[in-house]
């Protein structure tokens, strides 16, 4: 989870990059819009109460920088607050209609965005198949090691009594 605000036209190539890299939970407002200065305070909530492990960027994008947005996305912003679900790439995106509390955005991006973990589930399989993997050719090399060790005692013992003296 990610926090940014973005509040002037030096942030265009940032804003371009978080859209096709990352899914966004936006906000488009203006600085003079009294509903926006009403959400402030829940919007900026959402910083330290959105989970760490759920993957999404929580974009503020002021309205100074919706001009330079793709026409796909422009289109939708007809107001301000205008609060929605950027999919990574940009390409699709489900407007947010709740209240504009805390709780409700929360809610939104939990039941919309996915959960790290959830990709994690997935790497511990590969992990613990691979530890498994690992500790069998441990085991298997072990064993060789064991075979090998055990044939060059032979060996030097063979040839420590090739050069035995004999009594005479």
């Amino acid at each position: 989870m990610k926090f940014m605000k973005l509040h002037n036209a030096g942030n265009v190539n940032e804003l371009h990059r978080m859209l096709k890299t990352e899914p966004c939970f936006v906000k488009f407002f203006a600085p003079w819009c009294g509903h926006c200065k009403m959400m402030k305070d829940d919007w900026d909530a959402l910083e330290h109460v959105t989970p760490k492990n759920i993957n999404v960027t929580i974009l503020e994008v002021e309205n100074t920088l919706v001009e330079h947005l793709p026409p796909h996305i422009r289109q939708h912003v007809i107001g301000y607050p205008t609060i929605m679900k950027i999919d990574k790439g940009g390409n699709e995106q489900t407007m947010f209609s709740g209240n504009r509390t805390t709780g409700d955005m929360l809610n939104f991006i939990k039941h919309n965005f996915d959960s790290v973990h959830k990709k994690t589930k997935h790497n511990a399989k590969k992990t613990k198949h691979h530890v498994k993997k690992t500790k069998h050719h441990a085991k298997k090399k072990t064993k060789h090691n064991a075979k090998k060790t055990k044939h060059l005692k032979q060996t030097r013992k063979i040839k420590n009594r090739a050069h035995t003296p004999y009594p005479h």
